[in-house]
């Protein structure tokens, strides 16, 4: 155990070793904000439903002829690329 703490074994010494360096490992500011946060949140949470819904819309699209708009909507959510593609794309 000496060897990894380099000989330090009083607690205040690996305190005051710890906060020196902390500085190098903070997150940028823009984490701090709750309103990135509740975004990031939002999108994976939809990203985690869609991966479970693929299927859902995949048999919901076959319920429309292949010429209406809602066949090609329903038929490009169940299209995991495309929604990944758009996703990075935004």
């Amino acid at each position: 155990m000496d060897l990894v703490l380099g000989g330090l074994n009083n607690f205040e010494q690996i305190t005051v070793l710890a906060a020196s360096v902390s500085h190098y490992f903070k997150p940028p500011e823009f984490m701090f904000d709750s309103l990135t946060q509740k975004i990031a949140m939002i999108v994976f949470a939809l990203a985690i439903l869609h991966t479970f819904m693929v299927g859902q819309f995949a048999k919901l699209s076959h319920r429309f002829s292949h010429d209406s708009a809602s066949y090609k909507f329903c038929h490009i959510l169940a299209e995991v690329e495309a929604v990944l593609v758009s996703g990075l794309l935004f």
